[in-house]
């Protein structure tokens, strides 16, 4: 017999246009991100501040933000919630190209230790990317904090006591949630002895190590 969850993943996906070749597609995808992407909470807070110079961070922004983000200056996006074909992707790329901002993308975990692979390539992009830019995830909550607080430390020079400040309750992240793994991810780099994140996450981070002891704890 066919699960209630497994049920509610295929009328998910069955919402979930993967083109906007038509209008219809198009009113598909707005339906989705608003609805079940939890886009009607987005529109009555944006979790955005600035936390360095030329460097802001938000939750996912719909077209109508990115329209007042481009007026306002932004010249790039990096989306932290990847490049697959989602609705949200396809709308926010759109949106990108109609108002002349460069979006950039890697895929992020949140609820699981990152990738050592994709922390990085989201260091190299912090080097290269146009500015000013927004980074999101989708609550702007936990991917979001965990990069900034990496951008603080690898391009602004900041100690870690200042950057972690970026994964707080302030931006609705609760470290005794599952993405807690994140905090952990900064205490491993605490209790290394290693002053250099990046020196660190290249020769000594274990992605799967310590999701296992995350998972132990």
């Amino acid at each position: 017999m066919t699960s209630l969850r497994t049920r509610l993943r295929q009328w998910r996906k069955g919402l979930r246009p993967e083109t906007l070749d038509t209008e219809s597609d198009r009113r598909a995808a707005r339906r989705f991100v608003h609805w079940i992407d939890h886009g009607l909470l987005r529109n009555l807070w944006h979790n955005q501040s600035q936390f360095a110079p030329g460097a802001w961070r938000s939750n996912y922004p719909d077209e109508a933000r990115i329209a007042q983000l481009a007026a306002k200056g932004i010249r790039s996006i990096i989306t932290l919630r990847g490049t697959a074909p989602t609705p949200w992707f396809l709308l926010e790329q759109e949106a990108c190209a109609r108002h002349d901002i460069s979006l950039h993308g890697v895929s992020l975990r949140s609820r699981a230790a990152p990738r050592k692979s994709a922390l990085i390539e989201l260091i190299a992009l912090f080097r290269s990317v146009e500015r000013p830019f927004l980074l999101h995830c989708k609550s702007g909550a936990d991917r979001a904090g965990l990069a900034s607080a990496i951008y603080l430390m690898v391009i602004e020079g900041e100690p870690l006591e200042q950057a972690r400040r970026m994964l707080s309750a302030r931006y609705i992240h609760f470290k005794w949630t599952k993405t807690g793994v994140l905090d952990m991810l900064l205490d491993d780099f605490a209790a290394s002895g290693e002053k250099d994140f990046e020196t660190w996450l290249t020769n000594d981070y274990d992605a799967d190590a310590l999701q296992a002891r995350f998972e132990s704890a």
